[in-house]
C-alpha cells in the first residue's frame, strides 16, 4: 500500500481522544449554535467484482481493510483545507464521503480529484494483490443536495423533496462524540444512480451536479479553462431510475480526464448509443442539451438555486469537525473469533441489556481501526480472555492471513447496522473468565453438543452453529 499521509496526523487525532471525551458535552452545545444547512457534494467509491474475489481469495479481508485505509487517505490528501470531505459510511465493500461546498470554484474540480482518488485506489490494491489485477476495479459515483439542518431534537421533517442534516448528540458507550446522518430524496437518488449505473474504473456525475458545474464553467474568465472543464463531461445514454423524475429517462454521465474513441471493455455489454451518436455532432454540447432535458422535467429552475446557495453561504461558516468525524468513522468492521480450548469447549459470551438482542450469546467481537492488521486486532481483543496469548493460534492460509469462516451483520440498539468478519482459533490453555466484564454472562460449552445447542438456554445469533461447525473442519477436530 503506498505511503498514508494521514498516518501521522491520525495518531495526533487518536491521541486526543480522551480530550475530545472529556469536551464532548461542550462540543455537542457548539453543533447545536452553529447552522450546517448549505450544499452538500457526496461521492462513493465501490470495488467491482468483490463477491466473485472473496470465493477465490481468504485475504479478502486484508483487501476490504486497505481499500478502506486508501479511500480515507487518498481523500484527504488529494482535497485541500479548503473543501473538507469526510467519510460518511461504509457499506460493505463501499465507502461514502460528504462535504459543504461553500466556494463555487471547489466544486468545479471535485469530480477532477474524485477520479484522482479512485485510481489511487485501483493502483493501490493491484499493486499489493497482483492477483486481483483484472478482476478488482473501483467505480465511483458524485451526486449533490441542498440540505437543512435540524436544529433541535424535536426537530421533524417537514415537505416532500427535502434534505436534512441530522445531529445525534446521544452519548455512545464507546465512543463520546457527535455523529451525523442525511437524509432525503436528493440523497436516496444519489445512492439509486450509484446502485444501478456505475461502472468500474468510470466516475458517474449526477445531472444535477454537471448542470451547476458547466454553469459555473461558462462563467469562468479563461476560454482554455471552460473548454478543459467542460470537455470532461459526457452523456452516455439515459436511464428510468425508481423514484427518480416521477419514471422519467434520467441522463447517465461519465467524467473522464481523456475521451478516446473506445471507452469501455471488449466484453462489456453497455449500450451507449447516444453517445456515440450525440457526440459526433460538430456543434455538440453536453450543457446545452441538458439545459433543455431539466427544462422539460421542471427542474432548471431549482438546480440552477443551488448555485445561489454556495455564493450567499460563508466560507467561514460553519463546517462539521474532520478530528470527531474521523474517529468515529474509522472503526466500522466488527472482528469476531471462536476459540477453541484443549477441551473442546468454546467461550460463549451473553449479552446484556445495553446491547441490541440483549440475552443473545456471542463469541465476542472487535472492531477493526485503522492501521491495525486483523491478526494484530483479534490477538489484542482475545487476549484478555485467556491466561496465556502466546499459547493461541489463529487458523490462517496458506500466506500466513486469517482465515474468514464467514462474513455477518447485525442492527446495533442505535439502528445503525454493522458487518463483522469471524475469525476461529485453536487455544492450549484456560480461559480467563474473571476478565468477561464488558458481558451479562459466559458459557463454556463443549463442541460435541453444538448441534442440540439451541434447544436448551443458549440462544446464539443465526448462522452461528454453522460457523462453528466450518471451524472445527478446519481446526480437523472432528479427527482428534
Amino acid at each position: 500500500m503506498v505511503n498514508d499521509p494521514t498516518s501521522s496526523k491520525f495518531s495526533e487525532m487518536y491521541a486526543k481522544y480522551k480530550e475530545l471525551d472529556t469536551e464532548s458535552d461542550k462540543e455537542v452545545k457548539k453543533k447545536y449554535k452553529e447552522d450546517y444547512s448549505g450544499f452538500y457534494v457526496f461521492f462513493s467509491f465501490d470495488i467491482v467484482n468483490s463477491t466473485l474475489y472473496k470465493s477465490i481469495d481468504s485475504n479478502w479481508p486484508n483487501v476490504i481493510t486497505d481499500f478502506y485505509e486508501q479511500a480515507i487517505s487518498s481523500v484527504k490528501f488529494n482535497f485541500d483545507s479548503s473543501t473538507i470531505f469526510l467519510p460518511w459510511k461504509f457499506i460493505g465493500d463501499e465507502v461514502i464521503f460528504f462535504g459543504i461546498i461553500r466556494n463555487t470554484m471547489d466544486l468545479l474540480y471535485v469530480p477532477t480529484k474524485v477520479n484522482l482518488t479512485m485510481r489511487q485506489i485501483n493502483d493501490s490494491i493491484h499493486k499489493n494483490y497482483p492477483e486481483s489485477k483484472g478482476l478488482l476495479n473501483i467505480k465511483s459515483t458524485i451526486w449533490c443536495a441542498n440540505v437543512e439542518q435540524m436544529k433541535d431534537e424535536g426537530d421533524h421533517p417537514i415537505g416532500k423533496g427535502v434534505n436534512y442534516l441530522y445531529t445525534n448528540t446521544n452519548k455512545d458507550s464507546q465512543y463520546s462524540v457527535g455523529e451525523y446522518d442525511f437524509f432525503g430524496s436528493e440523497i436516496d437518488a444519489g445512492f439509486r444512480l450509484a446502485k444501478n449505473c456505475a461502472k468500474k474504473n468510470q466516475v458517474l456525475v449526477s445531472t444535477e451536479l454537471v448542470y451547476i458545474i458547466l454553469s459555473l464553467a461558462e462563467k469562468t474568465e479563461s476560454n482554455d479553462e471552460r473548454i478543459k472543464i467542460t470537455s470532461k463531461y459526457k452523456i452516455m445514454n439515459f436511464e428510468k431510475l425508481k423514484g427518480i423524475w416521477h419514471g422519467r429517462k434520467y441522463p447517465v454521465i461519465w467524467y473522464r480526464e481523456q475521451w478516446e474513441e473506445d471507452v469501455s471493455d471488449y466484453d462489456d455489454d453497455d449500450d451507449f448509443d447516444f453517445y456515440k451518436t450525440y457526440y459526433q455532432q460538430k456543434d455538440a454540447s453536453t450543457l446545452v442539451y441538458l439545459d433543455k432535458v431539466l427544462r422539460d422535467v421542471g427542474k432548471k429552475e431549482i438546480v440552477l438555486s443551488c448555485i445561489d446557495i454556495i455564493k450567499d453561504s460563508s466560507e467561514d461558516g460553519a463546517r462539521i469537525s474532520a478530528t470527531t468525524q474521523y474517529i468515529n468513522h474509522f472503526a466500522e468492521i466488527h472482528l469476531a473469533m471462536i476459540i477453541f480450548d484443549n477441551n473442546y469447549n468454546i467461550l460463549l459470551m451473553k449479552r446484556g441489556i445495553n446491547k441490541s438482542k440483549p440475552g443473545k450469546y456471542d463469541f465476542g467481537c472487535v472492531n477493526l481501526t485503522i492501521s491495525k492488521k486483523v491478526d494484530e486486532e483479534l490477538l489484542g481483543y482475545y487476549s484478555n480472555f485467556l491466561t496465556d496469548e502466546r499459547s493461541i493460534t489463529i487458523v490462517k492460509d496458506e500466506v500466513g492471513e486469517p482465515t474468514p469462516l464467514g462474513i455477518y451483520n447485525y442492527t446495533r440498539k442505535n439502528g445503525r447496522n454493522a458487518n463483522g468478519i469471524i475469525f476461529c482459533a485453536k487455544y492450549d490453555g484456560i480461559f480467563n473468565l474473571s476478565a468477561i466484564n464488558r458481558y451479562d454472562g459466559y458459557e463454556e460449552f463443549c463442541i460435541e453438543s453444538v448441534d442440540k445447542i439451541n434447544s436448551g438456554n443458549i440462544d446464539l445469533f443465526k448462522g452461528s452453529v454453522e460457523r462453528i461447525n466450518k471451524a472445527k473442519e478446519l481446526l480437523d477436530l472432528d479427527s482428534q
